[in-house]
């Protein structure tokens, strides 16, 4: 009897020890050992951090000249709108934001001085007719060497003042879109229409019905949409680099998430004395000028290289210290993702991707959801 329990105690120890030299599952040491180096992932974790797998992306990678600037207009395309006589907002014809046709009445202005220059107008009508009788008059009588050149000079001579008079106050009251034939015919009026000079959005308007307004006051501005541009500043030091043709990407302040194209359309070979820097145009795609705000602030980059190469998205690395590091699914089981930790050397960035430059085509990368996972 004592023979069997010393066998059996014998049997249950070997039993213990074949045990522990096995993994669970049945893995050998080794391949346990092996699998400790990763950081195991559960599919649930891989759920709740709303994960992603994907192989790094081959794509583009520009890289230029950072610049700051605004949404501004081609030249013909504001207009700044005021007065050529002082006078009062009779009426208001348009509001703030209408889109209005070049020509169209934005208000009604009165104004004294209008009567003066009718009144001028209609006596240099008067003026005039008599003075170009008097002139051929006394140029046919010179002709003939009837009259003396003294007497002929000083009718030419008043006769040319009043036609310049004439002339002045017809284009004057042509500016403010009057009927000379009217006026002409004695129909005098004390007001005029303020009109639009463009096509476009009002995007200022400092009228009310009795305001007073003086003359080159600034009381209405006028954007054509069609015409936006980027207005960029770059720094002296980089002048070398900027061509005009350059491509440009660019994003408006309030639209962080969105990127847009344009080109470089011309650079001022001056230095703006009061930021020390270079002022550059750039076009906007005609498609893309309706989504913009005359004056919006800009964040671009000049583009001056461009390469191909394996990017990941700038939320599949992580940081440490000066390290930047990224995450290889390297297996995965039932329940399980096994991680290796990977060192990124690192290179250019463009539009949310990283340059991985030690990134293989075929590996499977976290690409999201990676700022909670271990990186020591």
């Amino acid at each position: 009897m004592k023979r069997i329990i010393i066998k059996s105690a014998l049997f249950t120890s070997l039993t213990l020890t074949v045990l522990a030299c096995s993994s669970p599952g049945g893995q050998s040491n080794e391949e346990a050992g092996n699998q400790s180096e990763f950081i195991q992932l559960t599919k649930q974790q891989y759920a709740m951090e709303k994960m992603e797998i994907a192989a790094p992306t081959q794509m583009l990678f520009k890289s230029g000249i950072s610049a700051n600037g605004y949404i501004c207009a081609q030249p013909n395309g504001v207009a700044q709108i005021n007065t050529i006589l002082p006078g009062r907002v009779e009426a208001v014809y348009v509001t703030l934001g209408q889109k209005v046709r070049k020509g169209e009445k934005l208000a009604l202005i009165s104004s004294a001085q209008l009567i003066d220059w009718q009144q001028q107008y209609l006596r240099a009508i008067a003026l005039k007719k008599k003075l170009t009788a008097d002139y051929n008059r006394s140029k046919a009588l010179y002709g003939y060497n009837i009259g003396s050149e003294k007497e002929f000079l000083m009718v030419e001579s008043e006769y040319r003042l009043v036609v310049a008079d004439y002339n002045a106050l017809s284009l004057q009251l042509q500016r403010l879109n009057l009927d000379l034939e009217s006026i002409g015919a004695g129909n005098i009026v004390d007001s005029y229409f303020l009109t639009s000079p463009i096509e476009g959005e009002l995007t200022q308007l400092n009228l009310m019905i009795g305001d007073g307004i003086e003359v080159q006051e600034n009381i209405a501005e006028v954007v054509d949409a069609k015409s936006l541009q980027l207005s960029l500043s770059v720094y002296e030091r980089d002048m070398p680099l900027v061509k005009t043709g350059s491509p440009v990407v660019f994003q408006v302040v309030n639209r962080d998430n969105e990127m847009f194209t344009g080109q470089l359309t011309a650079v001022a070979r001056r230095v703006q004395e009061h930021s020390k820097a270079i002022e550059c145009r750039a076009s906007i795609k005609p498609e893309d000028m309706q989504e913009f705000v005359y004056k919006s602030y800009v964040k671009a980059q000049i583009i001056t290289r461009q390469k191909e190469a394996l990017g990941l998205p700038e939320e599949a690395l992580v940081k440490q210290e000066d390290d930047s590091y990224y995450f290889v699914v390297k297996k995965q089981e039932s329940q399980l993702y096994f991680l290796e930790k990977k060192k990124a050397i690192v290179g250019d960035s463009y539009n949310g991707f990283v340059e991985v430059q030690n990134a293989l085509p075929n590996e499977q990368v976290i690409t999201s959801g990676v700022y909670n996972l271990q990186v020591d």
